[in-house]
C-alpha cells in the first residue's frame, strides 16, 4: 500500500524483485507523487501487478477495502504466503533468509495482536458508527464537530455494534494490532469468504484495519496457527515500528544498531526527506556492502 515517496517506494519494489516473489502494488487513487507508468517496467524477475485505485483515507473503512482488494487480487494466484507492507517499509533480511523463514515455520500466521482483549476507546472504533471518518481522514476538520456530536448521541442511547456483532456472528472477543500480516493462503482464503461480514462490521468505524482481521483470527481455528502467541511485542507481526516517539517514528541514521538489533522482518517507516542515509545503510548491508 503506497501514497508517497515514488523514490523509496522504487529502491523497495528492486529489492524485492526476485524471482520467486509476486508484487500486488495499490497506488492510492488522491496520490499525486506516484505514477503508475513509472512502476509498471522497473522489475526483471518478480511479476509486478498494478491493482485498481482506491481512494485511502486515514482511519476510514477505505483502508480495510484496500488491503481485501490487495488480497483478492493476488488470491487469484494461489501462494504459500501473502505479506501486506507499506511503501515505506525497509527489509531487515536477505531474500534468501526471507524465503529461509517461511519454509522453515511450516505454515504459522504472523498477525500482530496488542493485548489479550480490548476495550473502552479501542473498542469504540467500532461500538458506534463513525459516519465521517472518511472524510475525517480527507482533513475536513470542520466534520470533527459533527462526528464528535453522533458519537455523543449514540452514547446517550446506548448503541453497541459489538453487543450485535456477538449475538450474529458468534464473536466471543474483539482485538486489535498492526495492519501488517504474512499469512498463509488458506487464512488469506478464510478472509475473503468473510469479507461481506467484514463489510457490515466495519463500514463506518474508526482505525479498524487494526482490529477486523485480529478479531476475525481470535474467533477463528487459525489463532491456534499463531507464530507469535504474545501480545505488545512488535516480534508478534516481525515489523519493528516505534509508536513511543512517534505516530509512527521516522528512524534516523542513529537507529541503525537498534533496528538490525530488532530480529524483525520488515521495519518502518522511513522518509528519505527526513533521513535517507539510514535508508541507504540498510540496503548497503543487505547487499553484503
Amino acid at each position: 500500500m503506497a501514497h508517497h515517496q515514488p523514490e523509496l517506494l522504487k529502491r523497495l519494489i528492486n529489492y524485492l524483485d526476485d524471482g520467486r516473489n509476486d508484487i500486488y502494488l495499490h497506488i492510492d487513487r488522491k496520490s499525486t507523487e506516484l505514477r503508475p507508468e513509472d512502476f509498471r517496467s522497473i522489475t526483471r524477475s518478480a511479476n509486478l501487478f498494478l491493482t485498481e485505485r482506491l481512494s485511502v483515507n486515514w482511519g476510514g473503512y477505505s483502508q480495510i477495502r484496500c488491503e481485501l482488494l490487495l488480497l483478492k487480487e493476488a488470491a487469484r494466484r494461489r501462494y504459500a504466503y501473502y505479506h501486506l507492507i507499506s511503501g515505506v517499509d525497509v527489509p531487515l533480511v536477505t531474500q534468501d533468509e526471507f524465503h529461509a523463514f517461511f519454509e522453515r515455520i511450516g505454515g504459522k500466521e504472523i498477525v500482530g495482536f496488542a493485548r489479550p482483549a480490548i476495550s473502552g476507546d479501542e473498542l469504540d472504533r467500532f461500538n458506534t458508527y463513525h459516519f465521517f471518518q472518511e472524510s475525517i481522514g480527507r482533513n475536513r476538520s470542520a466534520l470533527v464537530f459533527a462526528e464528535r456530536a453522533s458519537l455523543r448521541l449514540q452514547h446517550l442511547l446506548r448503541v453497541s455494534r459489538a453487543k450485535r456483532y456477538r449475538r450474529k456472528y458468534g464473536v466471543s472477543v474483539f482485538q486489535k494490532g498492526t495492519n501488517w500480516f504474512d499469512i498463509t493462503d488458506g487464512l488469506a482464503r478464510y478472509v475473503l469468504s468473510r469479507e461481506e461480514e467484514i463489510r457490515k462490521m466495519y463500514r463506518w468505524t474508526r482505525c479498524c484495519d487494526e482490529v477486523f482481521l485480529q478479531t476475525l483470527v481470535a474467533n477463528s481455528p487459525y489463532f491456534d496457527r499463531l507464530f507469535y502467541r504474545g501480545y505488545g511485542s512488535y516480534l508478534s507481526s516481525l515489523r519493528y515500528v516505534d509508536w513511543k516517539r512517534g505516530s509512527p517514528y521516522v528512524f534516523r541514521d542513529r537507529d541503525y544498531e537498534e533496528i538490525i538489533a530488532s530480529k524483525c522482518l520488515f521495519a518502518r517507516k522511513f522518509d528519505l526527506s527526513v533521513d535517507g542515509r539510514i535508508v541507504e545503510r540498510l540496503y548497503r548491508r543487505l547487499s553484503g556492502g
